[in-house]
């Protein structure tokens, strides 16, 4: 089995998501973090300078304005700082990427087994709370960084803390991340379902293909014609009961549904470097 889609579609696609997310109005934080990493992808796949060239502009107008206080959420913006660095060798981006690294190592709050407590301000938002956020925000970042400066202890970190997310957040009887999973009455969720999707393609098990395949289609389904990434949740913290999630609105545009969007779509137009295999 072969993924099932059109890639000019794609690609055109990919470029009106791309023109819309970069309209919005977001600043240094991980909304912004995961657009630009999405935009970033974008680039990566199609090889179109023009989403470097956009992201770097924004990019560089937000560093001129100053940036906030380090948390462990916009630390996000440190994944579209790795892409202009490699493309650009500028080291304005070197500092701020040291910088967040040293706040991670040194500065975030931990908690047992050194594990990164998910922060969104400079307070104390959750006492040793760890979310699933954090892999992306944080670990991912530092995996990144070690691989990119050769720095093995970031790696280590970056794996102990995935490691331990999956100790306290998986579900051992199914293996499942949950939201409401389970709950049949839930809204079907884009941004989440875009992930999903892309690490199935970068798993490269062709058993999820079938899966892929319906996630393409309904991805597809889910984008405006002026880019917009619809249905996608405005953003769950830990919630008293069931109806707290159900009722969270998806109406609005979001930078992460942008950014999870493009970077699916970016994995699949590179399904045939991890695979040799095509679009049909």
């Amino acid at each position: 089995m072969k993924l099932n889609y059109d890639k000019a579609q794609l690609e055109a696609v990919v470029d009106k998501v791309a023109e819309r997310t970069m309209n919005m109005d977001m600043t240094w934080d991980w909304p912004c973090g995961v657009a630009y990493y999405g935009i970033t992808e974008a680039y990566e796949a199609t090889g179109n300078k023009k989403y470097l060239d956009m992201v770097k502009e924004r990019v560089d107008e937000l560093i001129s304005l100053g940036l906030p206080d380090f948390t462990v959420n916009n630390c996000a913006m440190g994944h579209v700082l790795l892409t202009l660095y490699k493309e650009t060798g500028d080291e304005t981006y070197k500092k701020i990427i040291d910088d967040k690294l040293d706040y991670l190592t040194n500065h975030a709050l931990r908690f047992g087994d050194h594990v990164l407590q998910h922060t969104v301000s400079a307070n104390n938002d959750f006492p040793e709370q760890c979310w699933a956020d954090t892999m992306f925000m944080a670990a991912f970042f530092m995996l990144r960084a070690g691989v990119m400066f050769e720095r093995p202890e970031l790696v280590e970190d970056a794996l102990n803390q995935w490691y331990w997310h999956i100790q306290y957040l998986q579900n051992e009887r199914t293996g499942l991340w949950r939201t409401i999973l389970d709950d049949p009455e839930s809204y079907e969720e884009v941004s989440a379902s875009a992930g999903i999707a892309a690490a199935m393609v970068l798993k490269g098990n062709p058993l999820h293909i079938k899966y892929i395949n319906k996630a393409i289609t309904g991805i597809l389904e889910n984008i405006s014609e002026d880019g917009k990434v619809m249905n996608v949740s405005g953003g769950t913290a830990v919630m008293k009961d069931r109806e707290g999630y159900r009722s969270i609105s998806k109406r609005w545009i979001q930078g992460w549904g942008q950014g999870m969007a493009l970077a699916f779509f970016g994995t699949v137009l590179n399904y045939e470097k991890f695979t040799g295999d095509g679009a049909l």
